[in-house]
Protein backbone atom coordinates (compact mmCIF):
# COMPACT_ATOMS: atom_id res chain seq x y z
CA UNK A 1 0.00 0.00 0.00
CA UNK A 2 1.61 3.83 -1.04
CA UNK A 3 1.38 6.97 1.08
CA UNK A 4 -1.14 8.45 -1.63
CA UNK A 5 -3.64 5.40 -0.62
CA UNK A 6 -2.69 6.11 3.35
CA UNK A 7 -3.74 9.55 3.22
CA UNK A 8 -7.06 9.02 1.20
CA UNK A 9 -8.33 6.52 3.29
CA UNK A 10 -8.97 4.72 -0.22
CA UNK A 11 -8.89 0.96 -0.53
CA UNK A 12 -6.52 -0.60 -3.54
CA UNK A 13 -9.26 -1.95 -5.05
CA UNK A 14 -11.29 1.78 -5.50
CA UNK A 15 -7.57 3.50 -6.35
CA UNK A 16 -7.82 3.85 -9.85
CA UNK A 17 -4.57 4.15 -11.69
CA UNK A 18 -4.08 7.72 -13.46
CA UNK A 19 -2.06 6.48 -16.51
CA UNK A 20 -4.44 4.55 -19.19
CA UNK A 21 -2.12 2.15 -19.16
CA UNK A 22 -2.40 1.32 -15.98
CA UNK A 23 -6.46 1.35 -16.05
CA UNK A 24 -5.80 -0.73 -19.01
CA UNK A 25 -4.08 -3.43 -16.81
CA UNK A 26 -6.29 -3.39 -14.19
CA UNK A 27 -9.36 -4.03 -16.74
CA UNK A 28 -7.51 -6.78 -17.52
CA UNK A 29 -6.77 -7.99 -14.32
CA UNK A 30 -10.39 -7.92 -13.59
CA UNK A 31 -11.55 -9.20 -17.14
CA UNK A 32 -9.15 -12.71 -16.02
CA UNK A 33 -11.27 -12.91 -12.82
CA UNK A 34 -14.34 -12.67 -14.23
CA UNK A 35 -13.40 -16.00 -16.51
CA UNK A 36 -11.65 -17.51 -13.89
CA UNK A 37 -14.19 -17.48 -11.16
CA UNK A 38 -16.91 -18.59 -13.24
CA UNK A 39 -14.50 -21.23 -14.43
CA UNK A 40 -13.40 -22.84 -11.13
CA UNK A 41 -15.22 -20.61 -8.22
CA UNK A 42 -14.27 -18.16 -6.17
CA UNK A 43 -12.17 -19.97 -3.43
CA UNK A 44 -10.57 -21.82 -6.10
CA UNK A 45 -9.39 -19.12 -7.84
CA UNK A 46 -5.62 -18.36 -7.41
CA UNK A 47 -3.70 -15.46 -7.88
CA UNK A 48 -0.79 -17.74 -9.78
CA UNK A 49 -3.12 -18.35 -12.43
CA UNK A 50 -5.24 -15.20 -12.37
CA UNK A 51 -1.93 -13.46 -12.94
CA UNK A 52 -1.34 -15.94 -16.00
CA UNK A 53 -4.94 -15.16 -17.46
CA UNK A 54 -3.70 -11.41 -17.26
CA UNK A 55 -0.22 -11.81 -18.83
CA UNK A 56 0.76 -9.50 -15.60
CA UNK A 57 3.95 -11.15 -13.29
CA UNK A 58 1.97 -11.89 -9.34
CA UNK A 59 4.40 -8.71 -8.02
CA UNK A 60 2.85 -6.19 -10.93
CA UNK A 61 -0.95 -7.65 -9.57
CA UNK A 62 0.06 -6.83 -5.97
CA UNK A 63 1.08 -3.85 -7.16
CA UNK A 64 -2.93 -2.77 -7.79
CA UNK A 65 -4.06 -5.67 -5.52
CA UNK A 66 -2.47 -6.45 -2.00
CA UNK A 67 -5.18 -9.52 -2.08
CA UNK A 68 -7.66 -11.32 -3.66
CA UNK A 69 -10.41 -10.05 -2.05
CA UNK A 70 -9.90 -6.91 -3.09
CA UNK A 71 -9.98 -8.01 -6.64
CA UNK A 72 -13.43 -9.08 -5.62
CA UNK A 73 -14.61 -5.86 -4.35
CA UNK A 74 -12.91 -4.48 -7.25
CA UNK A 75 -15.35 -6.80 -9.50
CA UNK A 76 -18.42 -5.46 -6.90
CA UNK A 77 -17.96 -1.60 -7.79
CA UNK A 78 -17.65 -2.54 -11.66
CA UNK A 79 -21.27 -4.51 -11.31
CA UNK A 80 -22.22 -1.52 -9.05
CA UNK A 81 -21.72 0.79 -12.10
CA UNK A 82 -23.94 -1.92 -14.04
CA UNK A 83 -26.67 -1.83 -11.88
CA UNK A 84 -26.67 2.22 -12.25
CA UNK A 85 -26.87 1.80 -16.29
CA UNK A 86 -29.65 -0.76 -15.36
CA UNK A 87 -31.79 1.61 -13.61
CA UNK A 88 -30.81 4.35 -16.21
CA UNK A 89 -31.86 2.24 -18.89
CA UNK A 90 -35.25 1.83 -17.12
CA UNK A 91 -36.18 4.98 -16.29
CA UNK A 92 -35.80 5.67 -20.31
CA UNK A 93 -37.74 2.99 -21.59
CA UNK A 94 -40.30 3.01 -18.80
CA UNK A 95 -43.14 5.14 -20.04
CA UNK A 96 -42.43 3.06 -23.59
CA UNK A 97 -42.79 -0.69 -22.11
CA UNK A 98 -45.70 0.52 -19.27
CA UNK A 99 -47.87 0.57 -22.94
CA UNK A 100 -46.85 -3.13 -24.12
CA UNK A 101 -48.92 -5.95 -23.43
CA UNK A 102 -47.97 -7.84 -20.21
CA UNK A 103 -46.41 -10.70 -20.66
CA UNK A 104 -44.05 -8.30 -22.98
CA UNK A 105 -43.50 -6.27 -20.50
CA UNK A 106 -42.31 -8.98 -17.86
CA UNK A 107 -40.20 -10.44 -20.53
CA UNK A 108 -38.76 -6.90 -21.00
CA UNK A 109 -37.90 -6.63 -17.24
CA UNK A 110 -36.03 -10.16 -17.37
CA UNK A 111 -34.02 -9.31 -20.37
CA UNK A 112 -32.63 -6.20 -19.00
CA UNK A 113 -31.42 -8.87 -15.65
CA UNK A 114 -29.92 -11.28 -18.22
CA UNK A 115 -27.83 -8.29 -20.05
CA UNK A 116 -27.19 -7.67 -16.96
CA UNK A 117 -25.82 -11.27 -15.78
CA UNK A 118 -24.27 -11.15 -19.17
CA UNK A 119 -22.31 -8.28 -18.82
CA UNK A 120 -21.13 -9.41 -15.09
CA UNK A 121 -20.40 -13.13 -15.72
CA UNK A 122 -19.28 -13.37 -12.02
CA UNK A 123 -22.05 -11.36 -10.05
CA UNK A 124 -23.68 -15.05 -9.04
CA UNK A 125 -21.04 -16.47 -7.87
CA UNK A 126 -19.84 -13.16 -5.79
CA UNK A 127 -23.17 -12.75 -4.71
CA UNK A 128 -23.04 -16.51 -3.32
CA UNK A 129 -20.15 -15.44 -0.97
CA UNK A 130 -19.99 -14.61 2.50
CA UNK A 131 -17.71 -12.55 2.60
CA UNK A 132 -20.14 -9.45 0.52
CA UNK A 133 -22.30 -9.28 -2.13
CA UNK A 134 -22.14 -9.10 -5.49
CA UNK A 135 -22.37 -5.56 -6.04
CA UNK A 136 -21.34 -3.45 -2.82
CA UNK A 137 -22.44 0.00 -3.30
CA UNK A 138 -26.38 0.40 -1.69
CA UNK A 139 -26.56 3.71 -3.87
CA UNK A 140 -26.98 1.07 -6.89
CA UNK A 141 -29.80 -0.93 -5.35
CA UNK A 142 -31.52 2.22 -4.32
CA UNK A 143 -31.15 3.48 -8.17
CA UNK A 144 -32.42 0.11 -9.49
CA UNK A 145 -35.81 0.13 -6.51
CA UNK A 146 -36.15 3.61 -7.97
CA UNK A 147 -36.32 2.90 -11.66
CA UNK A 148 -38.66 -0.33 -10.79
CA UNK A 149 -41.25 2.14 -8.98
CA UNK A 150 -41.42 4.59 -11.89
CA UNK A 151 -42.11 1.64 -14.11
CA UNK A 152 -44.25 -0.12 -12.18
CA UNK A 153 -45.92 3.84 -11.67
CA UNK A 154 -46.23 4.03 -15.03
CA UNK A 155 -47.89 0.44 -16.11
CA UNK A 156 -50.47 1.43 -12.77
CA UNK A 157 -51.10 5.11 -12.51
CA UNK A 158 -53.50 4.37 -9.80
CA UNK A 159 -50.83 2.84 -7.51
CA UNK A 160 -49.41 4.66 -4.70
CA UNK A 161 -45.89 5.31 -3.74
CA UNK A 162 -46.34 3.26 -0.60
CA UNK A 163 -48.11 0.33 -3.22
CA UNK A 164 -45.43 0.72 -5.62
CA UNK A 165 -42.47 0.45 -3.29
CA UNK A 166 -44.10 -3.13 -1.44
CA UNK A 167 -43.85 -4.71 -5.15
CA UNK A 168 -40.78 -3.23 -5.94
CA UNK A 169 -39.44 -4.58 -2.39
CA UNK A 170 -41.27 -8.32 -3.09
CA UNK A 171 -39.96 -8.12 -6.93
CA UNK A 172 -36.29 -7.55 -5.83
CA UNK A 173 -36.35 -10.41 -2.96
CA UNK A 174 -37.98 -12.79 -5.48
CA UNK A 175 -34.79 -11.92 -7.70
CA UNK A 176 -32.44 -12.12 -4.85
CA UNK A 177 -33.53 -15.53 -4.25
CA UNK A 178 -32.81 -16.27 -7.64
CA UNK A 179 -29.71 -14.77 -8.00
CA UNK A 180 -28.48 -16.95 -4.81
CA UNK A 181 -29.74 -20.63 -6.54
CA UNK A 182 -27.79 -19.12 -9.23
CA UNK A 183 -24.60 -19.19 -7.57
CA UNK A 184 -25.25 -22.82 -6.50
CA UNK A 185 -26.40 -24.40 -9.58
CA UNK A 186 -25.02 -25.94 -12.26
CA UNK A 187 -24.64 -23.15 -16.01
CA UNK A 188 -26.67 -25.82 -17.34
CA UNK A 189 -29.46 -25.47 -14.65
CA UNK A 190 -29.34 -22.06 -14.84
CA UNK A 191 -31.98 -21.03 -17.96
CA UNK A 192 -34.38 -23.37 -16.17
CA UNK A 193 -34.32 -20.72 -12.74
CA UNK A 194 -34.59 -18.33 -14.79
CA UNK A 195 -37.59 -19.81 -16.26
CA UNK A 196 -39.06 -20.05 -12.76
CA UNK A 197 -38.19 -16.44 -11.99
CA UNK A 198 -40.51 -15.08 -14.91
CA UNK A 199 -43.23 -17.68 -13.65
CA UNK A 200 -42.69 -16.06 -10.16
CA UNK A 201 -42.94 -12.83 -11.83
CA UNK A 202 -46.08 -13.10 -14.08
CA UNK A 203 -48.14 -14.98 -11.08
CA UNK A 204 -47.39 -12.17 -8.81
CA UNK A 205 -47.69 -8.93 -10.99
CA UNK A 206 -50.33 -10.78 -12.81
CA UNK A 207 -52.67 -10.56 -9.49
CA UNK A 208 -52.46 -6.48 -10.00
CA UNK A 209 -52.85 -6.70 -13.83
CA UNK A 210 -56.20 -8.41 -13.02
CA UNK A 211 -57.59 -6.07 -10.85
CA UNK A 212 -57.25 -3.01 -12.95
CA UNK A 213 -59.37 -4.93 -15.56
Amino acid sequence: MNDETRDTGESAAQRRPRQERGRRRVDEILDAAESLIVEVGATACSVQELARRAGSSVGSMYHFFPTKDAIFDALRVRYAAEGHAMAAEIHAQAAEWARLPFSEFVDRMLALMTDFMARTPAYVVLNSMESGPAIKDAAAHVAVGEALMALLSARDPSASRADCSRRVEVLMVIGDGIVSQLGRAASTERPRYMDELRRAILGYLGTYEEAQQ
